[in-house]
């Protein structure tokens, strides 16, 4: 009878190890067909010089990525292959813009070097200014530099300053190119708007305490304020057309998916306004990243804490698919013809397929 027993104990332990074989199995074969179904979400890959912490510069064919190791990188949006690569003298400090025939990118020591966009030969540098270059402008005959310590700065196509001066108040984030200038938010709680020559165009008041979010769109400026509200403005006059009250202080820029505006509110939560106006769907999200949203045809993408890169429905706010990235994204999600550049603190970059 005891030797009865054991052989069943024994029988029993076998069985259970075989299910937990099995199961292990079937994990094992459940990550494989989790990471063949990512790779195939993934069109190119390619590798930069170090961490990406500024949005890409990027035309039809090509992106440039400013990377902290100093080194400014041309890819080919096709394949993602390495098209030149150049050093820079410091550390960027603004992200890299197209400005044909060149590309330009603000340092941390307040020069702008251009680049050939061709082939990455050194068109010309300005004279280092103190203060880092927080954004660049291409405008119709020349490049509008702004610094962190609210100096404007014109500059020639040869790189030649044609004016300097201080804006009403210190910036509070990068400017937004217009084309034909650019727009600033201030410590002041104004957003103001300067053209080519660097004149003011209109100043208007908001808040009393700084401004962090906005974005243009079409004809409009959409900021967020402290209110917390999100308020539209004429971008032409800067008149206020319409204001938008939010359930909670927005975490990121609005962006326009399909005529719905969608941003962030803290850190759990994403908020979907109609064309109407009206707000229209609000979702509790996994920890959102500070990266800004970015748009995608139907849908809203951004990244989680947990590295994974997710979009919803921007009709309804559900979300409809989930991707696993290797490591912490770094630069803002930047749309290239239907996919998704993103890149990461050990410099690699990708193509997302949507």
């Amino acid at each position: 009878m005891r030797q009865t027993g054991y052989n069943a104990g024994t029988g029993s332990r076998s069985r259970a190890w075989l299910v937990l074989a099995l199961v292990a199995l079937g994990l094992v074969a459940l990550a494989g067909w989790a990471a063949r179904r990512g790779e195939r979400d993934v069109a190119w890959r390619a590798r930069v010089g170090g961490a990406v912490l500024l949005a890409p510069a990027v035309d039809a064919t090509r992106a440039w990525l400013a990377d902290e190791s100093g080194q400014l990188t041309a890819l080919s949006l096709a394949d993602g292959a390495v098209v030149w690569r150049a050093d820079l003298p410091r550390t960027p400090s603004a992200p890299p813009v197209v400005w044909s025939p060149h590309v330009a990118v603000g340092l941390d020591d307040g020069r702008v070097c251009a680049f050939r966009a061709a082939d990455g030969r050194p068109a010309w540098s300005t004279p280092a200014h103190g203060s880092p270059v927080l954004g660049l402008a291409p405008v119709r005959d020349g490049l509008l530099a702004l610094g962190e310590d609210g100096a404007l700065r014109g500059l020639a196509a040869d790189g030649a300053e044609r004016f300097a001066h201080a804006v009403a108040a210190r910036p509070t984030a990068r400017p937004l190119a217009t084309g034909d200038g650019l727009v600033i938010l201030s410590a002041d709680g104004r957003a103001q708007s300067c053209g080519p020559d660097g004149v003011q165009r209109w100043s208007t008041p908001l808040a009393a305490t700084p401004l962090h979010w906005a974005a243009l769109d079409g004809p409009w400026l959409r900021v967020v304020t402290p209110e917390p509200a999100l308020v539209a403005l004429d971008l032409a006059t800067g008149q206020v057309v319409h204001r938008t009250a939010l359930a909670a202080q927005a975490s990121s820029a609005p962006v326009n998916t399909d005529g719905w505006l969608c941003l962030a509110t803290g850190r759990r939560g994403l908020w979907g306004i109609a064309p109407s106006g009206d707000a229209n769907w609000s979702r509790l999200a996994p920890d959102l990243l500070t990266t800004p949203l970015a748009s995608t045809p139907g849908a809203l993408a951004a990244v989680t804490a947990d590295h994974t890169l997710c979009w919803w429905s921007v009709a309804r706010g559900r979300l409809a698919r989930r991707l696993r990235l290797p490591g912490e994204v770094t630069a803002p999600l930047t749309p290239i013809g239907g996919r998704l550049l993103v890149a990461d603190w050990h410099g690699r970059v990708a193509a997302i397929a949507p």
